[in-house]
């Protein structure tokens, strides 16, 4: 009779490792059992049991088994263009992926993922470095069952699919296996980046962001589009342009400089194509925190609307304004100011029924009236071209530029039930402790 290696632990990692864009991106499809190939090229992965938890009863064997598998992270010798960052990028790109996982992997139900040790190993006689784990997987190995099935993490995109972009420093799309940024310190060229994920918990990876940034300041080079109709990473090659990646009540924050140039910039994608043009619904979740006179915060798609928060000098709270100059016509519109101290939900919808595509705003679940609109000549159309996220080369005055705390922000096309639009704002409400 065939053996079933569908319940074979080792192989089973292996297949959920290649499936890990942060892993493959550095290994390709170099993922072996110990040892690797003679002259495999590196960096690479290998993988071995140490040892397995078997226990019994008075009627024999239980059903859950702990397999312990050691994983190694390999990197070159200097000499052959490795280096001691590729093996801790490699080994921070696994940890991340298996550290706490628990669900389905293949045929096997893996109930919990720990890590029992971990070391950095250098081999003085070839010089090569290596990030060496001890996973401990508790599981089934012949497929049978063993209790409930573990809880699957849900982001706001799983909740409601069919968002068009999605960027965040939480995880907002389970079947998400990229980085949620880039980030640099304030030390290192752009060459020089980190890629941080996410905890088992859907949160930011802030332990790795501690340990890598250590007492220098941060900035974020790249940002991860999570969606499932994926533009790609928005970047910011140009150090000066970059915003500022700061802890601001213990959390890290994505900030943009007071009339500075920072932003960062998604390729061309026909997905924006016409975004509010048919109606269309974007979240954006900011801190105003940090507002002054003259100093709005929020995102922007290049060709068409912006939308943010800004301060006017003689104003004593911020308002919302939304500024259009694409195709259809140059125009703003805005709310009276409004009472927001901190941390805030801000949507907007536009209803294509209605001749000039007025839009609609609210802060908070609560509908923010429009104070005025001016110059509106036609319904709100969006060319194909970059997202832009920062500080937008929209807007005509300088000193209309973006400031404050971007925490996320999401874009679907169409319309929305009201019964979506509840589901998505009670998460973010949820998770950034909004009013």
């Amino acid at each position: 009779m065939a053996v079933d290696l569908s319940y074979d632990l080792e192989l089973q990692v292996r297949a959920f490792l290649l499936a890990i864009p942060a892993v493959t991106d550095i290994v390709g499809e170099r993922i072996f059992p110990a040892p690797a190939p003679q002259n495999t090229a590196s960096p690479f992965v290998t993988f071995s049991r140490i040892t397995a938890d078997r226990n019994y009863t008075i009627y024999g064997p239980d059903k859950l088994t702990g397999g312990l598998l050691q994983i190694d992270c390999w990197s070159d010798a200097p000499e052959y263009q490795g280096s001691y960052r590729i093996a801790k990028s490699l080994g921070i790109a696994v940890r991340q992926a298996l550290h706490g996982f628990r669900g389905m992997m293949g045929a096997l139900r893996i109930q919990e993922t720990t890590i029992e040790a971990e070391r950095d190993i250098f081999e003085a006689q070839d010089h090569t470095r290596r990030v060496s784990f001890d996973f401990r997987f508790w599981y089934d190995e012949d497929g049978s069952d063993i209790g409930p099935t573990p809880p699957i993490y849900a982001g706001p995109l799983d909740k409601v699919p069919g968002a068009i972009f999605g960027y965040s420093t939480r995880k907002l799309r389970n079947a998400y296996g990229g980085a949620a940024n880039q980030i640099r310190r304030a030390s290192d060229p752009n060459s020089t980046t980190l890629g941080v994920g996410f905890a088992s918990d859907g949160s930011y990876d802030a332990a790795a962001a501690d340990a890598w940034l250590g007492a220098e300041a941060g900035f974020v080079v790249g940002w991860g589009d999570q969606s499932d109709h994926t533009l790609g990473t928005a970047w910011q090659l140009t150090t000066a342009n970059q915003p500022s990646f700061p802890k601001v009540a213990g959390a890290y924050e994505t900030r943009f400089a007071p009339h500075g140039p920072q932003a960062l910039n998604a390729p061309d994608n026909a997905n924006l194509s016409g975004l509010f043009a048919a109606g269309g619904y974007l979240l954006a979740a900011v801190d105003t925190a940090a507002l002054a006179a003259d100093e709005p915060a929020g995102i922007a798609t290049k060709g068409s609307w912006t939308v943010y928060l800004y301060r006017g000098g003689g104003d004593a709270t911020p308002s919302v304004w939304l500024i259009q100059d694409g195709t259809g016509g140059n125009g703003v519109f805005g709310t009276a100011p409004l009472a927001l101290a901190g941390r805030h939900i801000i949507e907007l919808e536009f209803d294509s029924s209605v001749a000039s595509n007025v839009p609609s705003i609210t802060v908070d679940g609560v509908f923010a009236p429009l104070a005025f609109q001016n110059g509106i000549s036609g319904a709100a159309v969006l060319d194909t071209g970059p997202l832009e996220i920062g500080n937008s080369s929209l807007l005509a005055s300088g000193a209309a530029s973006f400031a404050g705390g971007l925490l996320e922000a999401f874009a679907y096309k169409g319309t929305l039930s009201p019964t979506d639009k509840a589901t998505l704002r009670a998460d973010v409400k949820a998770f950034y402790s909004t009013p």
